[in-house]
C-alpha cells in the first residue's frame, strides 16, 4: 500500500465516522459525547417544591450506584434512592454522583398548604384559662379558625405536665407522643416549660437536656414536620404562686433557655413571653391566658406560620 492509498483510506474513514456521528443522535454531538464519556442527565434539572413536598429524581442511562447529597438538607434533603423532601422555604442543590459522572439539580422550596398541626403542651395549650369554652377559645381552636381552608388542628395539651422526665408529671408519659407519631403532622407547636418552673421541679440543665431529646424525637418523624418551639407566656405574679408553685423568676428564664434550645436543634422559636408580658388583661388567673390572651397568642403564631405556609 503506497502513501496515496493510505491517505485515501483515512479520508474515507473520517467521512464515514462523521456520517455515523450525525446519524447517532437526533440531538447532535451532545448526546454522543455524553454516551461516550458516561455523563448522565439528572431529571429534572430544575425542581420547585412546596414545603413538605417530595419528588423522586432519576439518573438516565446509568445502572451504576448513585450517591445523593444535598447542599443544604435543612431546606431539602435527599435519601439514598434520590427522593427529595422539602422542609423549609429556600434554595439548595441536589448532587448525584457515580464513579464516572456527577450532575446536579437546583431545588426551590416555596410555601405550601398545611394539612395538620399538632399542638403539644400543658394546661395553657389545653385551655384551662377558658375551660368552660375551650372548644372555642383555647389557642388550638382559635388557630383552627384562622385558616381559609380545612386544616386538622389537634389539641394535645396535658395540664400540669413537664418537659423534664424527672418532673412530677412528665409529658412523655401521657400517651400524646404516640398520637403525634401516628398523625405524622406537617407542623408541631411545642410549648412546655411553665410546670418545669415550679419550685420543686426546676432544674435548668436537666430541662435543656430533656427538651433537646424531645425535639429531636419529633424531628425524626417520617413526615419531617416543622417544629416550632413556643416560649410560654409570662406570668402576672411577682414571685411564686401559692397554689401552683410556679416561680415567676424561673418563668422569666425560659425565653433565653428556649431560644438557646432552638439554636441547638435548628428549630423555629415563637416568643409568646413578650407578647403577653405586662398585660394582666390577657389572663384568667395570672398564669393561664383568657380568650383575649389566646387571641393574641394565635395572632403571633399566624404571623410566623404565614412566612412559610398559605393560611
Amino acid at each position: 500500500m503506497n502513501f496515496r492509498h493510505l491517505i485515501a483510506i483515512l479520508v474515507v474513514s473520517c467521512l464515514l465516522i462523521a456520517a455515523g456521528i450525525y446519524q447517532y443522535s437526533e440531538h447532535g454531538l451532545t448526546s454522543m459525547v455524553n454516551e461516550i464519556f458516561g455523563l448522565v442527565n439528572l431529571s429534572p434539572n430544575e425542581l420547585t417544591l412546596n414545603v413538605h413536598g417530595t419528588k423522586l429524581l432519576k439518573l438516565n442511562n446509568t445502572k451504576e450506584k448513585v450517591k445523593w447529597v444535598s447542599a443544604n438538607a435543612n431546606i431539602a434533603s435527599v435519601n439514598k434512592y434520590g427522593r427529595v423532601f422539602a422542609h423549609h422555604i429556600g434554595e439548595t442543590t441536589i448532587y448525584a454522583a457515580t464513579k464516572v459522572a456527577s450532575y446536579k439539580c437546583h431545588v426551590l422550596v416555596d410555601r405550601s398548604y398545611i394539612h395538620m398541626i399538632d399542638c403539644v403542651g400543658d394546661s395553657i395549650t389545653y385551655g384551662t384559662g377558658v375551660v368552660k369554652q375551650r372548644s372555642r377559645y383555647s389557642y388550638p381552636s382559635l388557630l383552627d379558625d384562622a385558616f381559609s381552608y380545612d386544616v386538622y388542628v389537634h389539641n394535645y395539651g396535658a395540664p400540669s405536665h413537664t418537659m423534664q422526665k424527672e418532673g412530677d408529671l412528665p409529658y412523655e408519659k401521657t400517651g400524646f407522643l404516640k398520637k403525634v407519631e401516628h398523625d405524622q403532622p406537617d407542623v408541631i407547636l411545642l410549648m412546655l416549660g411553665t410546670n418545669d418552673a415550679k419550685d420543686y421541679n426546676w432544674n435548668k440543665m436537666r430541662l435543656i437536656r430533656d427538651y433537646i431529646v424531645f425535639v429531636e424525637r419529633l424531628q425524626k418523624l417520617t413526615s419531617h414536620p416543622d417544629v416550632y418551639l413556643m416560649i410560654p407566656p409570662a406570668t402576672c405574679m411577682t414571685h411564686r404562686g401559692k397554689a401552683t408553685h410556679v416561680v415567676a423568676d424561673y418563668v422569666d428564664e425560659l425565653p433565653d433557655l428556649i431560644t438557646k434550645i432552638g439554636q441547638i436543634t435548628h428549630t423555629h422559636v415563637i416568643d409568646l413571653y413578650h407578647v403577653t408580658k405586662g398585660h394582666s388583661d390577657y389572663y384568667f388567673d395570672k398564669i393561664h391566658p383568657n380568650a383575649l390572651g389566646n387571641q393574641k397568642i394565635v395572632h403571633k403564631i399566624v404571623q410566623t406560620l404565614e412566612k412559610e405556609y398559605y393560611l
